[in-house]
Order: structure tokens, then C-alpha cells, then sequence
């Protein structure tokens, strides 16, 4: 009865660290469909970025062409946290996390001034 018991104790044990790795893991593992909505953002971003550039031209609009600009802090914040999920979340890399969020108060900032400029700009 004691080798059951050992036995029994020792599985516990080990299942409960098995446990617990895969808890981690599961933290910095991301699923195929997460991988999705993060490339077909950045991609779907990119392309809104050319399309309003293309835009501005074809209607001699100018001040939209600040708004094209403006989004490219969000794009590369995008990118640097695509980044750093790909290579795994590692400690090393913790830089980009704070690039990303400077990045996107950058991003933000900048995407409401155009706006703002945009909104001027068309009053009539």
C-alpha cells in the first residue's frame, strides 16, 4: 500500500508541474486564429495607409495625406508586437512593449491632429 501511495504522490507531483508549464506556455502561446487577426491587421492597416495616400493624390486632397502619415507610428507599434510574440515574449525584448506603447500615444496623437487639420481644412 505505501509503493501505491509513493506512486500516487509522485504522479501528483509531476502532473501538477506538467500542469503549470503548460499554464505558462498557454501565456505566450498564441493559437493559429490569434496569429490571423494580428497579421490581417497589420496587413489591412498597411493597406489603408496606401489607399488614403492613393486617394489624396487622385482628389487633390491634400491634407489627407497627413493622416496616411500619421498612421504609421500605430503600424509599426503593430509590428513590434507581432515581433515580440513571434520570437516568444522573452525578457530580452521587453523594450518593444514600451516602443509599442510610445508608438501607439505617438500613433494616436498624431491620427487626431490630422483629423482635427482634415476637419479645419473642409469647413466651410
Amino acid at each position: 500500500m505505501k509503493i501505491i501511495g509513493d506512486r500516487c504522490f509522485t504522479c501528483s507531483l509531476h502532473i501538477r508541474r506538467i500542469s503549470q508549464q503548460i499554464e505558462q506556455d498557454q501565456m505566450h502561446t498564441l493559437s493559429i486564429l490569434t496569429w490571423w487577426i494580428h497579421l490581417s491587421s497589420v496587413i489591412e492597416w498597411t493597406l489603408s495607409i496606401f489607399i488614403i495616400a492613393r486617394l489624396s493624390k487622385i482628389q487633390d486632397a491634400p491634407e489627407w495625406q497627413y493622416l496616411a502619415f500619421s498612421m504609421l507610428p500605430a503600424l509599426a507599434s503593430a509590428m513590434s508586437a507581432c515581433t515580440w510574440h513571434l520570437f516568444d515574449n522573452p525578457l530580452a525584448l521587453q523594450g518593444l512593449v514600451v516602443f509599442q506603447a510610445g508608438a501607439t500615444l505617438i500613433g494616436n496623437s498624431l491620427m487626431s491632429l490630422a483629423a482635427r487639420y482634415i476637419w479645419e481644412t473642409r469647413k466651410c
